[in-house]
């Protein structure tokens, strides 16, 4: 599929993306990620006696060694989303809403078209590293995290945002670091749940921000941080600006 995109264009080469993110957007158990099973059947007696009448069935169907598939195609698709990259992807939009994405190293690659992560899940707890990482990374169009989930350690140190950048309801499980990171547009981090230590150091703030009714649990710091447009921190006493 990514060799048909290599050689493909505009809408063609957009379909061809919209399969790969299509995968990636499956019902996923990352228990069974690896594993080579490919069905599970649960019976359970429906009498209260637990007999052998009337016994029901439910079948669960499992992609074999899904994990490895997936982490394939965010490797493919992060590699042609790079400087680097011989074939370049990054004017293409991409659909990651609801995709749970193991491991994912984002780092240094361009979104100058739509990204989308609504509701997705990151989790980093089975890799070497865990550390889910977004640094450098430059979106040029709507970046939109609306109810992610970060499982694991999550950076997206020195990246930088052009465009909305949208993390409303989003979760950090883990420490977030947002260091030296340029929003240049609309920035909402409402209701945004940060439970570990969070940094936005040298971060900087062109437009209109919002922490509106955000939480913060662990060590927080905005050491050097700009803000230019009007910021808000309501549900946070003293906070506004």
């Amino acid at each position: 599929m990514a060799g048909v995109a290599d050689e493909s264009a505009g809408l063609r080469c957009q379909q061809c993306i919209n399969v790969l993110c299509g995968y990636l957007r499956l019902p996923y158990d990352g228990e069974q990620g690896s594993s080579g099973r490919t069905k599970l059947v649960l019976t359970t007696p429906t009498d209260s006696e637990n007999t052998d009448k009337g016994k029901r069935e439910e079948h669960i169907e499992y992609r074999q060694n899904d994990r490895e598939v997936r982490q394939t195609i965010v490797r493919v698709i992060t590699d042609h989303l790079r400087r680097e990259a011989e074939y370049s992807w990054s004017t293409s939009d991409f659909d990651f809403r609801t995709a749970h994405l193991e491991d994912a190293d984002f780092r240094a690659v361009r979104f100058s078209g739509a990204a989308l992560f609504e509701g997705a899940t990151f989790s980093g707890l089975t890799g070497l590293t865990g550390l889910t990482g977004f640094g450098g990374v430059r979106f040029s169009g709507n970046a939109n995290f609306v109810a992610a989930t970060f499982a694991a350690t999550t950076s997206f140190g020195l990246a930088a945002f052009s465009g909305p950048a949208r993390f409303t309801y989003a979760t950090f499980a883990d420490r977030a670091a947002f260091d030296g990171v340029r929003f240049s547009g609309s920035t909402d981090f409402g209701k945004t749940t940060f439970s570990g230590p969070t940094g936005f150091d040298r971060a900087i703030f062109s437009g209109r921000t919002a922490f509106d009714d955000a939480t913060f649990s662990g060590t927080t710091m905005f050491t050097g941080a700009v803000f230019s447009g009007p910021t808000g921190f309501g549900g946070h006493p003293g906070r506004e600006m």
